[in-house]
């Protein structure tokens, strides 16, 4: 019987032949879920304050606020080699890399926080030398490091330009096994 249901499922997954062109996202699968990022054609979803984008580290966000555009990728979390096997609290670092900024873009103490997976927030510190100014300049690469103690676990890394709201987000996993 498992052989059957296995040869089923492997046959509905292929379609015709010569039918090798996709439709788009969720074609055959229904409607593309409203809380998943809207795939562009380059791929790199666009958070705005209206509709922030999530993604993942490593999966860049295109960021547009107050006139500025910019390219944001996060990487991350890292932890100390004496990280112990099971902690419950986590010393992270987030690297955090601003590109492409077409205009001036707000960059204030607090404009990264991590939601954990139980709903409490957590500041992160710019651990950057020199710390990045208030505002980024177009025409520039910024690379800011950003540190916290937070709880092993699942958690959203989120980006605050300004104190309006969280225009992207990017979700992890702090392992410690």
């Amino acid at each position: 019987m498992a052989a059957l249901v296995v040869t089923s499922l492997a046959a509905g997954c292929s379609g015709p032949p010569g039918d090798e062109t996709p439709e788009g996202p969720g074609s055959g699968i229904g409607a593309w879920p409203t809380f998943l990022p809207t795939p562009t054609p380059q791929g790199v979803p666009t958070g705005t304050l209206e509709a922030p984008a999530m993604s993942f580290p490593g999966s860049p966000v295109l960021v547009r606020t107050g006139g500025a555009q910019a390219l944001v990728d996060v990487e991350g979390p890292s932890y100390p080699a004496s990280t112990k096997v099971g902690a419950v609290q986590v010393s992270c670092t987030f690297t955090v890399r601003v590109s492409e900024l077409t205009a001036p873009l707000p960059m204030r103490g607090g404009s990264f926080s991590v939601l954990d997976g139980q709903g409490r927030l957590h500041p992160l510190t710019v651990a950057s030398h020199p710390a990045p100014p208030d505002r980024l300049a177009p025409g520039r690469t910024y690379t800011l490091s950003l540190v916290g103690v937070l709880p092993a676990g699942e958690g959203l890394l989120r980006y605050y330009p300004t104190t309006e709201g969280a225009v992207a987000a990017w979700d992890f996993v702090a392992e410690t096994d």
